[in-house]
């Protein structure tokens, strides 16, 4: 099967470097890239999960009184025990 491609000259030229990085074609570069893409089922145009309205309706949630205080200069150091 041949697919074909159209691309902006901008984005061909990145696989080029990417595949002259890496010491093989830009053919090779792009069919690996593709296969393992489709093998772990992600993709950069994957769309974010669909929000559900009233998911969590009616879950009781406690927040602390004291969630709005400034964080001390030992916790943003790490010093914290």
């Amino acid at each position: 099967m041949t697919l074909q491609l159209e691309l902006t000259p901008d984005l061909e030229q990145r696989p080029r470097e990417k595949a002259s990085e890496n010491g093989v074609d830009a053919r090779q570069w792009l069919q690996e890239m593709v296969r393992q893409m489709l093998s772990t089922g992600e993709t950069a145009a994957s769309p974010p999960p669909k929000r559900v309205a009233g998911l969590n309706r009616g879950q009781v949630v406690w927040m602390s009184d004291d969630f709005d205080a400034p964080l001390s200069d030992e916790f943003w150091l790490g010093e914290t025990s």
